[in-house]
C-alpha cells in the first residue's frame, strides 16, 4: 500500500531544499562544450525570441555542437534543457545581470534546481512502493547523493537533468494506484524524450505495459503523449529542415560498436562502470532480473526491468559506450531512477530481514556517496586528457591503477594535508 501522507508536500519541499542547499556549497560549474547551446538559448529567446544560434555562430567553420540548416544556425542537440534554463536567466535579466558573462553560474542554478526537483519527484515516487515515510526519504537521498545526479546532473545543463526531472513525474503518475492519473504520465514521458531523444527505447515498452494492462486510459494516455511529440515535430520542421530529422538522428546514430565489451564496460569498467561508480546497484540488478522471470511482481516492474535492460544494450552497442569526457556512467544516468526504485524493492522485500546484507549494503552505500562526492568536488582531475586522450585511447578505461576516482582521491587528500 502506498504511503499516505497529508505532509507528502511539505517532505517534498524540505528535500528540494536540502538538496539545493547541499548541491549548492559547491558551486564549481563542471561544463562541457556539449552545454553550449543550453547555456546560450535562453539568450537568444530573450533578445531575439527564436531558437537559432546565428549570432553567436561567427565566421569560418561551425563547431560540432552547431549546424547550419535552410541558413539558419541551430543546435545538435534537444532544445529542453536551455529552455528550462530560461527561468533563472529571466530572473538575473530582470535584475540587471550580464548574461553572457554569468551564463555559467546561471546554467549552475538551473542545474541545481532542475536536479533537486528531480529529487523530491523521486520521493513521490517511493511513497508508492515503500511502506513506511522514513524509508522513502532515506532512498531518495540515496538518488541524490550516491548517484550521477550529484556528481553529473546537478553539475551542468545536460539533457540528463531534464530527463530525470520528467521521468520522475511519469513514473509517480504511472505507479499511483489512483490509477485515473496513469494517462498524465504519457505528457512527462513524452516530455522525457524530448529531453533526450535516444530515450525513446524507454518510452516503448512503458507504453506498451499501459495498452495492456490499463487500456481504458491508453487513448488519453497517448493523446497527452502526443502534445510534446508535436512540438517537437515542429521544432524540428522548422528549424531542422524536417519533421523526422531529429529522430533519425538519435536512432541511427553511432550504433556500431561492438556489444559484448560495451555491455562489460558500462556494468564493470573502473573508469565508468555503473556498478563501479555506484556499487549499490548491484542490488538493483538483482531485483531487475527477479522482476522479469517472477510472477508473484506487479507487472509494471516487468515492464520496467525490459526498459533497463534495453537501454544498457542500447548504450553498450554504442561506438563511445564511455560517454566521452565525462565523470562515471554518464549514459546510463537515466537508468537511476528505475535502479532506485528496484533497490528500494529489494530492501522491502528482502534486505529488511537480513542484518548482514544490510551490513554489506551500508559499506556499497557509503563507497558510492563518497565517489559521487569526488566528481561533484574534484572532477575533472585530468584522467580524460593525461596521459593521452581517452577517446582515442579507450583502452585506458581498464587501467585499475589510474582512474577518475583515484586521482580525485589524490587530490582530495592533497587537499586534507596541504604543503606548507
Amino acid at each position: 500500500m502506498p504511503i499516505k501522507l497529508e505532509n507528502r508536500s511539505l517532505i517534498f519541499a524540505l528535500l528540494f531544499l536540502f538538496t539545493v542547499i547541499i548541491f549548492g556549497l559547491n558551486t564549481r560549474y563542471i561544463g562541457s562544450t556539449d552545454l553550449i547551446p543550453n547555456e546560450l538559448l535562453p539568450i537568444s529567446l530573450i533578445y531575439e525570441g527564436d531558437f537559432d544560434f546565428d549570432e553567436f555562430a561567427g565566421e569560418g567553420d561551425l563547431p560540432y555542437w552547431f549546424k547550419e540548416i535552410n541558413g539558419r544556425v541551430v543546435s545538435e542537440y534537444s532544445i529542453i534543457p536551455g529552455i528550462l534554463n530560461l527561468p533563472v536567466y529571466l530572473s538575473a535579466h530582470f535584475l540587471g545581470f550580464d548574461l553572457m558573462k554569468k551564463k555559467k553560474l546561471l546554467s549552475m542554478l538551473s542545474s541545481l534546481i532542475i536536479s533537486s526537483l528531480s529529487v523530491g519527484f523521486m520521493y513521490l515516487c517511493l511513497t508508492q512502493i515503500c511502506k513506511r515515510q522514513k524509508t522513502a526519504i532515506f532512498f531518495a537521498l540515496i538518488y541524490a547523493f550516491a548517484t550521477c545526479v550529484w556528481s553529473v546532473t546537478s553539475r551542468g545543463i545536460w539533457e540528463h537533468g531534464p530527463f530525470l526531472l520528467f521521468i520522475t513525474i511519469s513514473l509517480f503518475l504511472l505507479l499511483n494506484k489512483n490509477s485515473k492519473l496513469i494517462p498524465y504520465s504519457g505528457f512527462f514521458l513524452g516530455m522525457a524524450v524530448f529531453s533526450r531523444h535516444s530515450t525513446i527505447i524507454i518510452l516503448l515498452p512503458l507504453s506498451v505495459y499501459v495498452f495492456f494492462h490499463h487500456r481504458n486510459y491508453f487513448k488519453k494516455y497517448i493523446t497527452l503523449m502526443a502534445i510534446p511529440a508535436f512540438f517537437l515535430f515542429l521544432y524540428a520542421q522548422v528549424y531542422q529542415g524536417s519533421m523526422f530529422s531529429l529522430t533519425k538522428y538519435y536512432i541511427a546514430c553511432g550504433f556500431e560498436g561492438n556489444i559484448l565489451p560495451g555491455l562489460v564496460g558500462v556494468l564493470i569498467s573502473p573508469a565508468r562502470g555503473l556498478l563501479i561508480f555506484s556499487p549499490i546497484f548491484i542490488f538493483s540488478l538483482i531485483y531487475l532480473f527477479y522482476s522479469l522471470f517472477s510472477k508473484d511482481i506487479a507487472p509494471v516492474y516487468r515492464y520496467l526491468s525490459i526498459c533497463v535492460v534495453l537501454y544498457i544494450l542500447m548504450v553498450s552497442k554504442h561506438f563511445m559506450w564511455w560517454g566521452g569526457h565525462c565523470f562515471g556512467y554518464r549514459l546510463l544516468i537515466e537508468l537511476i531512477p528505475a535502479l532506485i526504485i528496484f533497490l528500494a524493492l529489494y530492501w522491502e522485500k528482502i534486505m529488511v530481514k537480513h542484518w548482514h546484507l544490510k551490513i554489506i549494503f551500508g559499506i556499497l552505500l557509503l563507497i558510492s556517496i563518497y565517489i559521487h562526492f569526488l566528481g561533484a568536488n574534484y572532477f575533472p582531475a585530468g584522467f580524460n586528457w593525461s596521459p593521452n586522450d581517452i577517446d582515442s585511447h579507450p583502452k585506458r578505461l581498464w587501467n585499475i591503477k589510474d582512474t577518475e576516482i583515484t586521482q580525485c582521491t589524490s587530490n582530495f587528500i592533497r587537499d586534507l594535508h596541504p604543503k606548507n
